[in-house]
């Protein structure tokens, strides 16, 4: 059984600005990127498209979830460097 992953809808203009930003880390510099927003509006499916791209270019990728009780941000970080700054901690 083959399942594929369906097209991306929404949020165009965000996912136009992740492209932006991971066409700059492919020119060398890492990048940082922070997605937050209210619960249920596509944030983490934002992510994950943006997260798929990268990959698709050879990037590591970090990143991680938020949850309510954490107060943490959802983000992920594209770079050369991701891998050994996550393994590190940094």
């Amino acid at each position: 059984l083959s399942m594929e992953r369906g097209a991306f809808v929404g949020r165009e203009s965000e996912l136009k600005g992740l492209d932006g930003i991971i066409s700059q880390a492919a020119s060398g510099g890492d990048q940082v990127v922070l997605v937050s927003g209210e619960p249920g509006i596509g944030n983490s499916s934002l992510v994950t498209e943006a997260v798929s791209r990268a990959k698709v270019l050879g990037f590591a990728v970090a990143s991680g979830a938020a949850s309510k009780e954490s107060m943490q941000p959802l983000g992920a970080k594209f770079g050369p460097s991701s891998t050994r700054e996550a393994l590190e901690g940094s």
